[in-house]
């Protein structure tokens, strides 16, 4: 994939890479990965923000974790270590500057 970017922000990348942060597909990469986990926790505090939190000593927990267990793994289990790049259909993708 070769995308487009403003010069500022290809400059930035270009800095990172030869500060020895990577390669600018790494450092594209951790800059995409951060924003996956933004979202993420944008749609976790949506739904923190919808529904009572219990307090963890409470009994409300208690009744409220093995509702909610399923939901909280299925969203820590989307990029495990252990998922390989065939069992997810992942590839890897080409960054060229502007």
């Amino acid at each position: 994939m070769t995308i487009r970017v403003d010069d500022d922000m290809a400059v930035f990348v270009d800095q990172a890479a030869n500060a020895g942060e990577g390669s600018r597909a790494d450092v594209i990469n951790r800059a995409i990965k951060r924003e996956i986990r933004r979202r993420a926790a944008e749609r976790d505090a949506q739904i923190y923000a919808s529904s009572v939190d219990p307090d963890l000593d409470s009994d409300a927990y208690t009744e409220w974790a093995p509702r909610n267990a399923d939901q909280v793994w299925s969203d820590l289990d989307w990029n495990t270590p252990s998922t390989s790049a065939s069992e997810t259909g992942s590839t890897t993708r080409r960054f060229t500057s502007a």
